[in-house]
């Protein structure tokens, strides 16, 4: 991973400091994934923007459960490839920030066998495909003299998640 702390605008001596970032992996199993992210605070603390996107591919065995018909014990071996982004805008009003953050998350799971699992072990149809996505508002104050090594202060952040086929979640 990486990661780059530095303020926006040097003359703006209100507004926290910046960061871009970045992590990866890798196994030996062939999963891999990676993201980026960066949160930009800038005219005096006024403004502050998020975002972060990535994307994965996890190997794992699905064990069944239970103690009939020989479920416990066996496994499907399978492969997620995933996605996300998230966005937000903040806006400060009084001591506060306010604004919309908009999240969208994507997963397609793909069974590493042919033919038909052992029995014992479903896969439901609709856990094979999936994607959500959602607006909702943010609330946040932060009075901590350090964003990194507070030693006083406070933070408080209270948000919602709405979750619609209209913003383009499947369920």
């Amino acid at each position: 991973g990486f990661g780059y702390v530095f303020p926006l605008n040097k003359n703006d001596k209100v507004s926290p400091p910046s960061i871009i970032g970045g992590m990866g992996f890798r196994t030996n199993n062939g999963s891999r994934g990676g993201a980026v992210l960066g949160t930009f605070n800038f005219a005096e603390d006024r403004y502050r923007i998020a975002a972060v996107a990535g994307r994965g591919s996890v190997y794992y065995d699905l064990f069944g459960i239970g103690s009939g018909a020989g479920a416990a014990g066996i496994s499907v071996p399978l492969n997620q490839k995933g996605s996300l982004f998230l966005g937000q805008f903040l806006y400060r009003v009084g001591g506060w920030h306010l604004g919309p953050r908009y999240q969208v998350r994507q997963s397609t799971v793909r069974p590493q066998f042919e033919g038909e699992p052992p029995p014992g072990i479903e896969i439901p149809a609709e856990a094979l495909e999936s994607k959500t996505a959602a607006l909702g508002p943010q609330l946040m104050r932060d009075r901590r003299d350090s964003l990194f090594y507070p030693r006083k202060g406070s933070a408080f952040k209270l948000g919602a998640d709405f979750f619609a086929q209209g913003l383009g979640s499947k369920f």
